[in-house]
């Protein structure tokens, strides 16, 4: 019931206030068993998480699309937050939502599009870093091939933009699945090491707290992968004097 208040096959949000509250209440339910810390419950929360997918995933997907209404925000936030319950409650659901995000003409790629404009939303830019936080876990590899890694470097990307909550989880999911994966290539890593979105970080650094932790653990990890890459270059003959001397600039 929670997702028929759309039209079939219609992006239309109507109306809008209820249906972005029963996507939030479809979220919670799922948030709440997963997190219960209990077997049985994460096993529900996974079975639900794969029935909801199966039924109602393409609705979902359409929610995302571009709209004038005047909750489409509300909307468009609420979906990805019960996308990213979904995906947190269940890997096998996680992996189709990765796929489905990299695929031609992807409404979330388009989502990630309006958040780099001047008129952006901050609600929906936080709910989808928080979305690419949790597909991180299982498909970086994917989601750094695609679309030259704009998808999985948004947590950097729109860091400027976040509530401090999705800049904490998006650089943490960075840190964990991205550059502490030794089994991909630096070349794959390159789009989360890009200058311009690293110069976002600085300000964090002077935040205190929690944010201003991850955020240095974060730059040193990248740091670590830096003079690995720079290692294993040289170690292959790469670079010759020029990279010695490099590194030891």
């Amino acid at each position: 019931r929670v997702l028929r208040a759309s039209a079939h096959g219609s992006t239309k949000y109507a109306p809008s206030p209820m249906l972005s509250d029963s996507l939030c209440t479809c979220a919670l339910l799922l948030e709440q068993l997963h997190a219960s810390g209990t077997a049985e419950h994460a096993q529900s929360a996974a079975q639900l998480a794969n029935r909801v997918w199966q039924r109602r995933g393409d609705r979902l997907f359409a929610l995302l699309e571009p709209a004038s209404e005047g909750d489409a925000d509300k909307v468009q936030a609420a979906s990805l937050r019960c996308l990213k319950a979904m995906a947190t409650a269940s890997d096998d659901v996680a992996r189709a939502i990765v796929q489905r995000s990299i695929g031609g003409g992807s409404s979330v790629v388009a989502l990630l599009n309006g958040c780099e404009k001047p008129r952006r939303s901050r609600e929906v830019c936080g709910a989808l870093v928080e979305l690419v936080a949790v597909l991180l876990r299982v498909g970086p590899r994917e989601l750094l091939s695609a679309e030259h890694g704009r998808l999985a470097s948004s947590p950097l990307r729109l860091v400027e933009w976040l509530p401090r909550g999705a800049r904490l989880r998006g650089l943490a999911a960075l840190q964990t699945h991205v550059l502490g994966n030794g089994a991909l290539s630096f070349r794959l890593v390159a789009p989360v090491a890009n200058h311009a979105a690293l110069a976002k970080l600085a300000p964090l650094l002077s935040a205190g707290g929690d944010l201003c932790k991850v955020t240095a653990a974060f730059l040193l990890k990248l740091s670590e992968v830096h003079a690995a890459a720079e290692r294993q270059r040289e170690a292959h003959g790469g670079g010759g004097g020029g990279g010695g001397a490099a590194a030891s600039r």
